[in-house]
């Protein structure tokens, strides 16, 4: 009969250190900017202990898949079907019917462990932000799950070749799995952030601590060994959490956080000082709840961002951080401890129970999906301004520019002159002469689909993509590769109309770009005099080989468009902040190409459209798409005018 694991208080104190940097990164806590890396910490502990107890169990003959199924269901099943229930009508209230909508559809796919591959398919540029989307922590639940369907399968048939060839074949497979976080890191972000491939490595260490025994060796080190190596171990875990910011992940950087928590579980021993001090009550007592916390906390924070408190400071936050470890507490005495007491459930019980849950979860996403997100009713309870609102965000609003980009004869866009573009472009200046070239990012894809648009059966042509700016010379992106193209064929070109986003010429005051408050009056911001210097100097470097005009950056909305009732109580206006922003960056930009050599025409959007605190609704045109890209109709509205301003003929 397989023998009961001793308890290790340890392991609970690490769930701990792995919690609440998860925790106070979602708050937006300063200081805690790495606080993801606590899901890796997750991951190894989840192999190691699942790992522990399928070879203890398989070891003295009492393996058995149904009953391991059966105590991860116990685990995992009902914190996580109550969490979600208790979302449901908080999303109904917060959420407008789109995004109502994609909450139904991550509900259901919570229901089938796939939420890593739903959550996957909706990232993108063009997304909402994450912190908005009540149940997108799941992703890491659902990795989880999918290494219990496959791991233990695959322990138990290499188990039969002997120890030895396991361990070699999961070595082999965390290698591979590892050097595809790396590739994948810099080449499918997505992909490699949600999806288990690129995550199995992280629990494989863990699984491989006891299938190699290491932690039974470990116990022979005398404690004057084993304390520097359970430091070493804490300290890999805490200097990401403090340090890590904007780098690729998973990958390199995710080996410090995983070989540390890996230390750790092998070293922290009730005779060290370390040890003791992650055992203590308090850190324990916390890593006991906190499977229920990292539950509780996603949702607790989107609700109060999607509510009167999105904007709400960090002591708000550090509120709902208590707020949420309140609801892991009550979850944990009410609920998990319960589904774990075999006294209390039978293992029959347990499956029909979580059965017939997951079902009815099921059943209300369907019912959200079919229903559009409860339109009907979303649209009952609203006033005929939010109901206008509505329809023109439906109609015009929250739009990939991608899959509405202009491909057609000789109207075509790559992200970079590559040798196919290359072959296009020369087979139709063949035809119809010299081109309009338009290069930038998600906002020259807008500029290009507006001239495309004004010049229809006309040579138009665009370099762009999104995150595509002058100081970007990877060669996903056109710059690095745009001069040689034009020295072989310049003649062909008409012009170039240059665009970029003008939100990543500016910064708060703290210097970051990728601030959603810099839109607010209190967070102020400054104007990035490099960046500009550096736009300005490429394109007087490929200013002799073609005609160059500059279109300044848009005046970007900068509204809620997934929250129609707060754009009809503003009667459709900018937002203020970015109409002040962006008047002054346009000034300066101005003044800075003004002062140098003119090898190419700064073009100022004010001067091609009327842009006041009105524009975002020009007729019956919604302009905006979303808070900084243009719509399908916006885009009409400025190729109709750019084309007049163009300096040069037939264009």
């Amino acid at each position: 009969m397989p023998t009961k694991l001793p308890y290790r208080p340890e392991i609970d104190g690490l769930r701990a250190i792995a919690v609440l940097p998860v925790i106070l990164y979602h708050a937006g806590v300063p200081g805690f900017s790495g606080g993801f890396v606590g899901v890796d910490v997750f991951f190894v502990i989840s192999g190691y202990l699942i790992t522990s107890i399928i070879l203890d169990e398989y070891e003295n003959g009492g393996f058995s898949f149904v009953g391991f199924y059966e105590r991860r269901a116990r685990r995992i099943l009902p914190p996580l079907f109550l969490v979600c229930l208790a979302s449901i009508p908080f999303a109904i209230y917060s959420l407008s019917p789109r995004d109502l909508e994609e909450f139904a559809r991550s509900l259901l796919s919570v229901c089938g462990f796939v939420s890593n591959f739903f959550f996957w398919s909706q990232s993108g540029y063009f997304d909402g932000p994450t912190e908005l989307k009540p149940l997108v922590h799941t992703w890491s639940l659902a990795v989880e799950e999918q290494f219990y369907l496959v791991f233990p399968i695959a322990l138990f048939l290499l188990l039969k070749l002997g120890r030895r060839h396991a361990i070699a074949l999961f070595v082999a497979t965390a290698v591979l799995s590892f050097a595809l976080a790396v590739w994948g890191s810099r080449h499918a972000t997505a992909a490699t952030f949600y999806l288990l491939p690129a995550r199995y490595w992280e629990l494989l260490i863990g699984a491989l601590l006891p299938l190699c025994r290491i932690e039974t060796e470990a116990r022979r080190l005398p404690r004057r060994l084993a304390e520097p190596l359970a430091l070493l171990g804490l300290a890999l875990i805490a200097i990401p959490i403090f340090t890590y910011h904007n780098i690729p992940y998973p990958g390199v950087y995710t080996l410090p956080p995983t070989l540390g928590t890996a230390l750790a579980i092998v070293f922290l021993r009730p005779d060290t000082l370390s040890g003791r001090i992650v055992a203590t009550r308090g850190l324990v007592g916390i890593g006991l709840i906190s499977y229920s916390a990292y539950l509780w906390h996603q949702p607790v924070f989107a609700f109060a961002r999607l509510g009167a408190i999105y904007e709400a400071n960090i002591p708000v936050f550090i509120g709902l951080s208590a707020i949420a470890l309140l609801l892991a507490y009550l979850t944990y005495v009410l609920v998990e401890r319960p589904a774990r007491d075999r006294k209390r459930l039978t293992r029959n019980e347990v499956f029909a129970y979580c059965g017939a849950a997951s079902a009815g979860l099921a059943g209300l996403g369907l019912v959200g999906i079919f229903t559009g997100g409860l339109e009907n009713s979303y649209l009952a309870r609203n006033d005929m301004a939010t109901q206008r609102a509505y329809a023109l965000i439906k109609q015009y609003g929250l739009r990939d520019i991608k899959a509405r980009l202009i491909d057609r004869g000789c109207q075509f866009w790559s992200p970079r002159p590559d040798e196919a573009f290359e072959a296009r472009f020369r087979s139709c200046a063949e035809k119809f002469g010299p081109a309009t070239m338009v290069v930038g990012d998600s906002h020259g894809e807008n500029v290009y689909n507006a001239v495309a648009k004004a010049s229809p059966g006309e040579f138009v042509v665009g370099l762009v993509d999104e995150g595509c700016r002058a100081w970007n010379d990877s060669d996903a992106c056109p710059y690095s590769r745009l001069k040689g193209f034009l020295e072989r064929n310049g003649a062909s070109v008409r012009g170039i109309v240059f665009n970029v986003s003008g939100a990543h010429l500016l910064t708060d005051l703290e210097g970051n770009s990728e601030n959603h408050h810099l839109f607010e009056w209190k967070t102020g911001y400054l104007i990035n005099y490099e960046k500009v210097a550096f736009t300005i100097n490429y394109l007087r470097t490929i200013a002799p080989l073609a005609k160059i005009v500059w279109l300044g950056p848009f005046v970007e909305a900068r509204v809620n468009f997934r929250d129609p009732p707060s754009i009809a109580r503003d009667a459709f206006r900018m937002n203020p902040v970015s109409l002040h922003h962006f008047k002054a960056l346009d000034a300066e930009i101005a003044k800075e190409v003004a002062e140098g050599p003119q090898t190419f025409k700064y073009l100022s959007f004010y001067d091609v459209l009327k842009v006041d605190q009105y524009f975002l609704l020009t007729g019956d045109c919604l302009t905006f798409s979303d808070p900084d890209h243009l719509s399908a109709c916006g885009e009409e509205l400025l190729g109709e005018k750019l084309k007049a301003q163009l300096p040069w003929p037939n264009s």
